[in-house]
């Protein structure tokens, strides 16, 4: 009897063990393929369709809107873009894959690279670029904390030295008409802090300094990007609004606070003509603005977050060519989306 009742229980218990194993195994089953089907479906949200239709333009206030055009792809993380003089050379920074600055022709095709002398792809990183009048390329090297010096063909050229060889943290750049640099400074520290606009001549020389990180509308907090306009006002991104500023570096007024017509965090700044654009990173839009009287007044919006031809998807960087063609750094679809007016 006891020897039965012992084999009764051996039994019981690996039957028990059996039907255990086999629920443990449909629930691994079940996990894998519900992992699976995530994958699956975070693989179809994220990638870049081969064919993409283009977007149905976004309602907005104005008809005068330019047209998309096409995207120049094969970037990978575009920071930030500029465009020649003649507009047949786009010079794209990358924040991933070579981290250096890309040649492209008009259609995209790639011409060089540039990238800072006795460096690899750990040591560098491309922020920003801007092309002056003559054609001379200008890089902020943030890791290098350096502003460097380049000709057309990216021949390295010499620096541009900050104020009385004090260390610095260049984060942005822009040019105006004349040729004069304004490098946006951010510098953050627990024992100092500079957020603020450097003015430099195009020889090298600096004329100006204002800016700083108060509390106050004419705060400067982390600017990152600027473009200067026909009457000389100043236009400098930081990460709450678009801070405008006269010739003297006064404060004039601000662009923010999201909703449809204000950007929500601008990134890149452009002017062309009597036009302000403002890339709007968490909106995933490119907004114009009319800066031809004392104050801007809104006239479209352009983009929309999304894969297909038309969209962004957290855009960083704007250039406008001579002729009014828009150059957007897409940053994660990896591309430059072209609109012209």
């Amino acid at each position: 009897m006891l020897g039965e009742r012992v084999a009764e229980q051996r039994t019981a218990r690996l039957t028990r063990t059996r039907d255990l194993m086999v629920v443990m195994a449909i629930l691994l089953l079940l996990f894998l393929g519900g992992l699976a089907l995530f994958l699956l479906l975070y693989r179809l949200n994220t990638a870049v369709p081969r064919v993409r239709v283009p977007l149905p333009q976004a309602p907005f206030v104005s008809e005068n809107r330019p047209a998309f055009e096409g995207v120049l792809e094969g970037v990978r993380r575009p920071l930030s873009v500029a465009v020649s003089p003649d507009g047949q050379r786009i010079y794209v920074a990358e924040g991933w894959g070579e981290r250096a600055v890309r040649i492209l022709d008009a259609s995209g095709r790639e011409l060089g690279t540039i990238a800072p002398p006795a460096t690899d792809v750990f040591d560098r990183q491309p922020t920003a670029v801007a092309v002056t009048p003559d054609g001379t390329v200008f890089v902020v090297e943030r890791i290098l904390r350096r502003v460097l010096k380049y000709d057309g063909n990216g021949k390295f050229l010499g620096e541009l030295m900050p104020p009385v060889d004090e260390d610095w943290a260049p984060l942005g750049i822009g040019v105006d008409a004349s040729g004069k640099l304004y490098v946006a400074e951010a510098l953050d520290l627990p024992d100092r802090a500079r957020h603020r606009i450097l003015v430099f001549e195009s020889t090298g020389q600096l004329v100006s300094v204002f800016g700083s990180k108060e509390d106050d509308p004419a705060g400067l907090s982390f600017p990152h990007d600027v473009a200067v306009d026909a009457q000389g006002r100043v236009y400098v991104a930081t990460i709450d609004a678009v801070k405008v500023f006269d010739e003297n570096g006064q404060f004039l007024f601000a662009l923010g606070g999201g909703g449809e017509v204000m950007p929500g965090i601008p990134w890149g700044v452009a002017v062309h003509d009597d036009r302000l654009y403002v890339v709007d990173l968490t909106n995933h839009r490119l907004l114009g603005y009319d800066i031809s009287g004392e104050r801007p007044t809104s006239s479209f919006a352009i983009g929309g977050y999304g894969t297909e031809l038309g969209a962004l998807r957290f855009p960083q960087g704007i250039a406008v060519s001579a002729t009014g063609k828009l150059f957007i750094a897409d940053r994660d679809n990896d591309r430059i989306a072209v609109w012209a007016h």
